[in-house]
């Protein structure tokens, strides 16, 4: 969708301008916060949501949808509470000193507010996939995307700073729901006539519950993983390091959201596949492999970049203050290749109801990551923190190809040597643009470069018709595949 693309267009403007405009130390409670924020909702939510859709879609029974709405309104609301009660010990404990009692009370009361508005959201989301109204929930998410940003950018340049973010992230979750409410209304109206039935809701709910509990298990043991780094930081470290960081971290992030777009389709394509027969490991190394192809070919090139050019990149984006984090992007950048890979096995073993086997390859990867974490970032900082999320993250891309029984051999395609032939200019252009003086001609020398890699995989056949196909049926990057298509047939028509 069109919308989709635009929102997150948005989401890298609102990252670069949020970025740099409050500054190392103000971005470093942001982040902190959020991270915080990211670990509680992972942990309150066990997937209620999701098994609702499952569970009331095959069985059209009323009573999971009052399961949802019950729920999410007491989880939501009982846990604003619980945050508002005790939250001040543990903002204390990460953030120390470094930030005022007032803005402990702020931070609280932000945090409340969006647990309230996201679980809000959750409700939403169940109703709208529960009655096949997808537009509505893309509507959602994608007005929300676009809000935060407009209101974030327009407050930072008011002067509101850290307050004015808050403000605006509140917002932009509320204003979304607000403008949804008459639909999400008339569903519970029409859907919701029959009197609650306390005996057989609680069955219900243990229904609930025993659906999603072991994808609930692995989806926080996850989030705990992906949020350790920035909450041990700030932990051992200050919230000026936490910006620092964060600022590389959210860079590799905005460069993963394309190949994402592949990444997450290939559980329902597992899942629907190893439904109507068994797959042979043959078979499964065949699927997972052309994703972890086009994951490469999108990843691969810019974070070759960023970490070639880290301190262009960082000071061009987002101010000489954040010189401090081009020491941790080249591992961050590493970090992320091998964090994409290990999504492609995690979806693998979720499309094939290897649960099990997830759990325990999570479980290895966070107390890794744990591990590395506590021993590292007390000595070396925020460079120790890129390095334990790089090793741990390997160890876990390893576990999940165990798990599998996939091996790197079976998973190289025959066009790996043709794949580094295309990246070998995109490379020396990289050295290059890192001994010029003037920014301006290494950022064009580096775009020039990127169009190069792209025609070199037409021309070398790393990207045939097929898999042009493939892409189109990516909305956002259907318009980059017809013009791939054009190239390649002018190519190949001249040759």
């Amino acid at each position: 969708m069109l919308g989709s693309t635009i929102a997150r267009l948005f989401q890298i403007i609102y990252v670069i301008f949020v970025v740099r405009l409050l500054g190392p130390q103000d971005y470093g409670l942001l982040a902190l916060v959020l991270a915080v924020t990211g670990v509680i909702t992972s942990v309150i939510d066990p997937h209620v949501g999701l098994a609702t859709v499952k569970l009331y879609t095959e069985k059209q029974d009323q009573h999971f949808l009052y399961i949802a709405l019950i729920f999410y309104i007491c989880v939501g609301v009982a846990s604003a509470v619980v945050i508002l009660l005790f939250g001040d010990i543990v903002i204390a404990n990460l953030a120390g000193s470094q930030a005022s009692e007032r803005r402990f009370d702020l931070v609280l009361i932000f945090i409340s507010l969006l647990i309230i508005l996201i679980t809000t959201n959750s409700l939403y989301s169940t109703l709208f996939e529960s009655f096949f109204l997808f537009s509505y929930e893309a509507l959602m998410i994608a007005t929300r995307r676009i809000l935060i940003c407009i209101l974030a950018v327009v407050a930072l340049f008011w002067g509101y700073g850290l307050l004015g973010v808050f403000a605006a992230i509140i917002a932009g979750y509320l204003i979304p729901l607000i403008i949804l409410m008459p639909i999400a209304y008339e569903i519970l109206k029409a859907q919701i006539k029959t009197r609650i039935r306390v005996g057989i809701l609680w069955s219900k709910f243990v229904e609930v519950l025993q659906f999603g509990i072991l994808a609930y298990i692995a989806t926080v043991m996850y989030q705990f993983y992906t949020s350790s780094d920035v909450i041990l930081v700030g932990y051992f470290r200050s919230l000026w390091d936490v910006g620092q960081y964060s600022a590389a971290l959210r860079l590799v992030n905005v460069v993963l959201l394309i190949p994402s777009a592949f990444i997450s389709v290939l559980m329902p394509v597992v899942s629907r596949i190893s439904g109507e027969k068994t797959l042979s490991e043959r078979e499964i190394s065949s699927i997972v492999g052309l994703t972890l192809k086009y994951t490469m070919i999108l990843a691969v090139p810019f974070c070759m970049v960023l970490s070639a050019n880290s301190f262009l990149v960082i000071t061009s984006l987002f101010g000489i203050s954040y010189q401090y984090s081009t020491e941790v992007l080249p591992l961050l950048s590493i970090f992320a290749i091998l964090l994409a890979s290990y999504i492609v096995f995690d979806s693998t073993l979720v499309g094939l109801g290897k649960l099990i086997e997830r759990i325990l390859v999570s479980l290895t990867m966070l107390i890794c990551g744990l591990i590395l974490h506590i021993v590292l970032i007390p000595t070396i900082g925020i460079y120790g923190a890129a390095l334990s999320m790089l090793l741990s993250a390997g160890i876990g891309t390893l576990s999940a190809m165990f798990a599998l029984r996939l091996t790197p051999s079976n998973l190289l395609a025959a066009n790996v040597a043709k794949f580094a032939i295309a990246l070998t200019p995109l490379a020396l252009s990289s050295l290059i643009a890192t001994t010029l003086m003037n920014s301006l001609a290494g950022i064009c020398l580096l775009t020039i470069s990127l169009a190069g890699y792209a025609l070199l995989l037409l021309l070398l056949g790393v990207i045939d018709e097929k898999d042009l196909d493939n892409f189109s049926k990516v909305s956002m990057l259907s318009p980059i595949a017809k013009f791939g298509k054009s190239v390649r047939k002018k190519v190949l028509k001249r040759g």
